[in-house]
């Protein structure tokens, strides 16, 4: 049975993909996890890689699309995902060996939470993305540790991090991602999840996030300011109780 869909957007990642397949595929989940590839108009070998991996693993998907935002990718995975819970899974970061299981834990212990968000360490290295565990170990990772949930937090600013994972079910209620956002898209979905229902905050650092200078965050810096601008006028308000975390 799928409990988890990792959702993997493809554009010019070439370099970064075989590895990031194998930290999925090295999740505790094991055969719970369904791993959908969206090749999203990449110039790229990425779909032969993952043509490779799914003779060897049946829980890979392949997805080939013309170009579209990171967005419009995920929703492609979404629309065939199968799992009870999502999470993205950025070709350039890394997830512990553990972590998605524990993450689904959290949504399976908790109904009410709709989206759990744990800590993460930060690379400035590609090598250390690929070599984490010895990057870790070596102190040369930084762990981002954020507070507990707050509606007001996440009103300023995109606070859920780079590994999330949140229930399928939310797309057939709330809708898919906003297509026509270019790099702020998954801040705007947190925050209609969170106009209804609890997010949760695990305070566990279980993914490797690398600081990509040519990563959507980093390199389009003027679009993501004008986004975020946009996102704010349309949310900003007063919380609702059903805004706030739940009690750990």
């Amino acid at each position: 049975m799928i409990k988890v869909s990792a959702l993997v957007s493809c554009y010019r990642s070439e370099a970064w993909l075989a590895t990031r397949l194998d930290n999925l595929l090295a999740q505790e989940l094991g055969e719970a996890l369904e791993i959908v590839v969206v090749v999203s108009g990449s110039p790229e070998r990425e779909a032969d890689i993952v043509r490779d991996y799914q003779a060897r693993h049946p829980n890979i998907r392949l997805l080939e699309t013309p170009h579209q935002t990171v967005y419009g990718a995920w929703n492609r995975a979404i629309e065939v995902a199968r799992g009870e819970y999502l999470t993205n899974a950025n070709t350039d970061d890394r997830m512990q060996g553990h972590g998605l299981a524990r993450l689904a834990g959290v949504l399976d212990d908790r109904p009410e939470v709709a989206l759990v968000y744990p800590d993460h360490w930060v690379a400035h290295h590609p090598r250390d993305v690929v070599d984490w565990e010895a990057a870790l170990a070596a102190g040369r990772l930084r762990r981002l540790r954020r507070p507990p949930y707050r509606h007001q937090d996440l009103l300023l600013q995109c606070w859920c991090g780079p590994n999330p994972m949140w229930r399928r079910s939310l797309h057939d209620e709330l809708g898919l991602f906003d297509e026509t956002y270019r790099v702020s898209g998954d801040w705007e979905f947190w925050l209609r999840v969170a106009e209804h229902h609890p997010l949760f905050h695990l305070d566990e650092p279980l993914g490797i996030y690398y600081r990509n200078p040519e990563g959507l965050e980093l390199s389009q810096q003027a679009t993501r300011l004008q986004e975020d601008a946009l996102v704010r006028r349309r949310y900003y308000a007063p919380p609702t109780s059903s805004s706030h975390s739940p009690s750990p």
